[in-house]
C-alpha cells in the first residue's frame, strides 16, 4: 500500500496505513494524513467514512488536530462533500488543515474548497510537505 503514496509523502515512522475506497490515511506526530487516490470520485459516503475512521480510532476526547491532504492528483470534490467538510461535525476535532498542491489543477481544487464558505478551521495550501508539517505543528497562539 505504501507503494501507492507519492515519495514525498509517506509515513516517517511505524505507523498504521489504512487504505479506503478515496484516500490512504494514518496518523503521524499528532496530524492526520490523507492521501486523495487519482481517479476516484470522492463521495459524501466516502468522506463519511473517512471522518469516522479519524474520530473512532484517534480522536481523543476534545483534543484537536491538524490534517495534511495531498490533492495534487486528486479529482475536484463535489459541493455536498465540500459543504459536510466545512461542518462541524467534520470540523469539531480539527485545528488546521492544509492542502499539499503542486500545479494549477490541484490549486482550484483546493480554492474550490477554500473559498466555499467560511470554516471555522485555519486552512492553507502548500507546495511543500516539509512545510505543510511546520504549520501544522505550530500552536494556535502562534503568529503565523
Amino acid at each position: 500500500m505504501i507503494n501507492k503514496l507519492p515519495q514525498d509523502f509517506r509515513p516517517q515512522g511505524n505507523v498504521e496505513l489504512h487504505q479506503l475506497q478515496s484516500s490512504i490515511v494514518w496518523f503521524e506526530d499528532s496530524i492526520f494524513y490523507i492521501y486523495s487516490l487519482p481517479d476516484v470520485d470522492h463521495t459524501l459516503e466516502l468522506a463519511i467514512a473517512q471522518t469516522n475512521l479519524f474520530k473512532g480510532q484517534y480522536v481523543q476526547d476534545d483534543t484537536k488536530y491538524a490534517m495534511i491532504c495531498d490533492v495534487r492528483e486528486a479529482r475536484p470534490i463535489r459541493k455536498d462533500v465540500r459543504e459536510y467538510y466545512t461542518s462541524p461535525d467534520s470540523t469539531s476535532m480539527i485545528t488546521k488543515f492544509a492542502f499539499l498542491i503542486d500545479s494549477p489543477f490541484s490549486k482550484v481544487v483546493a480554492n474550490f474548497f477554500i473559498t466555499m464558505k467560511k470554516s471555522p478551521i485555519d486552512i492553507k495550501m502548500f507546495n511543500s510537505v516539509q512545510e505543510s508539517i511546520a504549520w501544522c505543528t505550530l500552536k494556535l497562539t502562534d503568529n503565523e
